[in-house]
Formats: structure tokens, C-alpha cells, sequence
């Protein structure tokens, strides 16, 4: 039952909405029927008014054209016989046509007169919208002022308290009376002209000079201002210094107003030089850097170490360290000179270091084959000082005149085996040389139970361990092998190296493969300098050549 009844009001919901729907096409169609029939009525009205007057107006044209000429006609043979003839020719012809045309006048008259009307209402307003307006502003029964607004009336009455007149003037003589009247914008009075008016007024004995005003606050007035002038620039070139070619500007906002002034702010050059290169003592705070001294730092800032140890009574001179604060006094000049200089200087080129890794060498190897060169380069800065002490500096060009030399190295990337462990297998004992100057065997009727290995400027390098293990002995002998030592790599190999003219290990130490362990000498029974290498195995020699190739 429910949903029977769903149905039929969907049902019937559907009919209502098609009848709407109908309804409205149909009201739409006679309502777009009725506003065409009404355009097309006006418009054929339009037209066909259009075309009457149009009709009417040629028609008009027409008849003043033969008005025209039949007037003209008579009026010239009026002339003939003289201008008064003529004159009331002239009339008479004038009065029969405003008669004769008065329908055509009308409705020219009736055309014309609204547009007149039109542009007339036009023009006055925008005549009027174009005005401008403006406040006279009022003291007693004087006109002092044509103000844009009330603003510019605050403007001044602050320039007057609290630049001008100090304390010694307050605005209350003057409550603003204001009167609304027409003028042109060119009449306005600015602040600074108010300013003047209103200090003209005050009863103050006063002047006209012009103020110098730091950073919005006068410091004094001078009857002159190329007096002012020239001792701001006076300031300047003593922080220009020598340097000519620099440019110079206060850090503070400078302002030369001028206008009037109460006499009890006028001040003489002297006084305004003196003011200008004064200065105050300050107390900042130092950081210490590493090396720092009392006595350094005092030195620095112009102070006397005694000063210095006063205001920092909880330091102890010979305990400061790095990041510790020291209490300093400076002078801080009452006016500020930023100096800008361009500098130009020579300075180093850094050389860079190229490594070339050799797999063969341990990671402790290191030869150079190329030692480094700096270059050099020309530089010019931008340089920002103020007060002499510099704030920023700016590079502009760099120009390299000597390019630098690469440092070449070469370095190992081996792995160092552990101290007094064998590998097995041996590395050359003398990297200096490879030259054998002596092999194993017989040799001048005996046996030669070792190699020789020498050449030019042999003397002091480096002997190093064939292979890791235990130095097994050291000897210090003026005959024979001379300085020599033994190294037991285990397994019953043991290698000797002899003739030595240093020697930097000690019996049991532990030693690594390649480590160096003495120097190149000859001691003993030598010919000249060189290593003796012998390898023993079980306790014979045999021919190294085997074992290092």
C-alpha cells in the first residue's frame, strides 16, 4: 500500500511539473510575441517620424534657399540706389522670412533647446567638481593660512613645539578657526610655511636662520647657511682623510630647514664646530681570541692598562681564555662619517695540492714530486668604513697575475699490515735504490752470504723490513756488519740488514711490513755505503733474490 501510494504521488508530482512547464513556455511565447510587436511598433514610429521631419526639413531648406535668393536679389537693387534703401531692404527681407519660416524655427527651437540645456548642466557641473577647496585658517580676526586640510595644521603645531620653539611654545594661543572657502591648490600653505606663520605669531622674539636637525632633533640654528654648509662638509673631509676619491656620507639623517627660530636657538659656528667633532666614552664588551693579553687588548683600544684592569676587576690576567668577555671603554664620535673607498692590493693565489694514489705504496707513504708555487692576484674592493673602523667590505674584480703551481703527491692506499705479523711475502728492503751492487755466492775466494744494494746519495735514506715480525737483535759493532739487526718473521726466516748508520728499533719490538727500521751507512767492514741484506732460513743463508725478487 505504501509504495502504491509513493507511485501515484510521483505520478501526479510529474503531471504538476509538466503542467508548469507548459504554462511557462506558453506565457513566454506571448510575452516575447508582445515586446517584438511593441520594437517593431516604436521602431516603425521612429521611422516614419524620422522620415517626416526629414521630409519637412528638405522642404524647409528648399524655401530658405529661394528666401535666400530672392532676398538677396533685393537687397541688391536697393543698394543701387543707396545704403538706406538697402538697410530696410534688409530688415523688411529679415522680417518676412522669420514670418514665412516660423513652423521650421520651432521646431529647431524645440531640438536645439534641450541640448543646449544639457551641455550647460555639463559644464557647470564639471566646472564645479573641478574646484578646488580649502580652509582659511583664522587667528583673532586675520586670515594666516588657505589650509588643504586640518592635517596640515597638526604638521606644523608639532614642528613648532617640538622642533622649533622647544619648550618655550605651546599651541594653545592658537585654537584653529577654520572657514570653508573656494581657491586653487597652487594657494595651499605647507607645514613648513604654517610653521613659520604660526612662530611669527607667538610673541617670541625671533629670527630667520636655518636649523640643523640630526635624525629629527635640532641641534642649533645658524643665521647663515653656507656657514652650516661649509661645516658639515668640514666634518666630512676630516673623515674622508687623505683620500680624495672616496665618498663620504653621515650615518645619521641630516636636515637643514629653514625658517624661523627663536633667538634662544641660534649658536655660533665655534659652538656648532664643537658640537659637530664631540665625543663620547662608551663601554662594550671584547671577546678574547686565543693569544689574547691584557695589555694587547688595551693597546688596541688606546686604553691605559691600568683603565682597562679597573673595569674588569674579576679577571684574572694570566687565566683568560678563548670566548671570555672583557669590559672595554671607546669614544663614540656625536656624529657618524661612513667613508666608502675603493682598494686596490696584491694578494696570494693558494696553490692546490693534486694526490695520485699508488696501490703499491702504504697508506702512510707520501712523495712529493712538485712542490707547490702561490700566485698571484690583483684585487680590488669596496670597502665600507664608518668612523674608521671597517663594516663591510665588497669585491669588485679579481685579476690573476701569476697563476699558481700544483703541489703533486703522490700517496699509498695499501694497508699497512699489523705489527709483527709476517705476509710472507717481502717487499725490496732499500726503496731508494733498486741497484745491487754485490749478489750471493762466491765472491773474492769466500761466500758472499747476502746482496749489496747501492748507489749516489745512498747515505741516510731509509732501510725498511723486508716483511712483519720480532726484532731478534740489535748490534752496535765497530768490525764486521758494523750497526746491524735481525728480524725473526717465524716459520725459521729471519732477515739481517747490516752496515747501517742509524738504527730506531729495539730488540722484541714488534715491527710491520715496510716499517722503517734503520738508515742506510758504513759501519764495519764497508767499502762504502750500502745495505748488506741476508735471508736465513733454518739457520743458513740462502740468496735473497729468491724472496724479493
Amino acid at each position: 500500500m505504501q509504495l502504491q501510494e509513493k507511485s501515484r504521488f510521483g505520478i501526479l508530482f510529474c503531471r504538476f511539473l509538466y503542467v508548469v512547464g507548459i504554462q511557462s513556455v506558453r506565457i513566454l511565447k506571448r510575452v516575447n510575441r508582445k515586446i517584438a510587436k511593441f520594437f517593431r511598433s516604436a521602431f516603425c514610429s521612429a521611422v516614419a517620424f524620422c522620415r517626416r521631419y526629414i521630409t519637412a526639413a528638405k522642404a524647409e531648406g528648399a524655401r530658405v534657399r529661394e528666401g535666400f535668393q530672392i532676398a538677396g536679389e533685393r537687397i541688391g537693387n536697393a543698394w543701387k540706389k543707396g545704403p538706406l534703401p538697402a538697410a530696410g531692404e534688409f530688415f523688411r527681407s529679415a522680417g518676412k522670412s522669420v514670418r514665412r519660416h516660423r513652423h521650421g524655427l520651432i521646431r529647431v527651437f524645440n531640438i536645439a533647446a534641450p541640448v543646449v540645456g544639457v551641455c550647460v548642466l555639463v559644464s557647470t557641473v564639471q566646472n564645479w567638481t573641478n574646484r578646488d577647496y580649502g580652509l582659511l585658517l583664522q587667528h583673532g580676526e586675520q586670515t594666516i593660512a588657505v589650509l588643504k586640510d586640518e592635517k596640515t595644521f597638526q604638521q606644523a603645531e608639532e614642528m613648532v613645539n617640538m622642533r622649533r620653539m622647544s619648550s618655550t611654545f605651546t599651541g594653545g594661543a592658537y585654537t584653529p578657526r577654520y572657514t570653508m572657502a573656494m581657491t586653487n591648490a597652487a594657494n595651499y600653505t605647507s607645514p613648513a610655511m604654517l610653521c613659520d606663520a604660526l612662530i611669527a605669531n607667538s610673541g617670541e622674539h625671533i629670527v630667520e636662520a636655518v636649523g640643523l636637525y640630526i635624525d629629527g632633533e635640532l641641534i642649533g640654528a645658524l643665521k647663515s647657511q653656507a656657514d652650516l654648509t661649509f661645516l658639515l662638509q668640514e666634518r666630512l673631509n676630516q673623515g674622508r682623510g687623505e683620500d680624495r676619491d672616496a665618498s663620504v656620507s653621515f650615518v645619521q639623517q641630516i636636515e637643514q630647514v629653514e625658517g624661523l627660530y627663536p633667538v634662544e636657538n641660534i649658536i655660533t659656528g665655534a659652538e656648532l664646530r664643537e658640537i659637530l667633532n664631540r665625543s663620547s666614552q662608551e663601554e662594550v664588551y671584547y671577546t678574547v681570541q686565543p693569544n689574547d693579553t691584557l695589555t694587547a687588548i688595551a693597546a688596541a683600544y688606546n686604553m691605559d692598562l691600568e683603565d682597562l684592569t679597573a673595569l674588569n676587576p674579576d679577571i684574572i690576567p694570566n687565566q683568560m681564555r678563548d670566548a671570555d668577555l672583557v669590559k672595554i671603554q671607546q669614544e663614540k664620535p656625536f656624529l657618524n662619517v661612513q667613508v666608502v673607498r675603493r682598494e686596490e692590493y696584491d694578494a696570494p693565489v693558494a696553490y692546490a695540492t693534486v694526490a695520485t694514489q699508488d696501490e703499491n705504496e702504504y697508506t702512510d707513504y707520501s712523495l712529493v714530486t712538485q712542490e707547490g708555487q702561490e700566485g698571484e692576484q690583483h684585487c680590488v674592493d669596496r670597502v665600507v668604513y664608518i668612523d674608521g673602523v671597517e663594516t663591510s667590505r665588497e669585491t669588485i674584480e679579481r685579476t690573476v697575475t701569476k697563476e699558481p703551481v700544483d703541489k703533486l703527491v703522490i700517496v699509498g692506499t695499501k694497508k699497512r699490515p699489523l705489527e709483527g705479523w709476517a705476509t710472507g711475502e717481502m717487499v725490496w728492503p732499500l726503496p731508494y735504490t733498486h741497484n745491487v751492487t754485490s749478489d750471493f755466492g762466491s765472491r773474492w775466494g769466500t761466500v758472499h752470504k747476502g746482496m749489496d744494494i747501492s748507489s749516489g746519495g745512498v747515505y741516510g735514506q731509509p732501510i725498511v723490513a723486508a716483511d712483519g715480525g720480532t726484532v731478534q737483535y740489535v748490534k752496535f759493532l765497530g768490525n764486521g756488519y758494523g750497526y746491524h739487526l735481525a728480524i725473526d718473521h717465524g716459520n725459521g726466516l729471519v732477515t739481517l740488514y747490516a752496515h747501517a748508520s742509524a738504527i730506531y728499533v729495539t730488540p722484541g719490538q714488534k715491527v710491520a711490513k715496510g716499517q722503517t727500521i734503520a738508515a742506510v751507512g758504513n759501519t764495519g767492514n764497508s767499502t762504502g755505503p750500502h745495505l748488506h741484506f741476508e735471508v736465513h732460513v733454518g739457520g743458513t743463508a740462502v740468496d735473497p733474490s729468491n724472496y724479493i725478487g
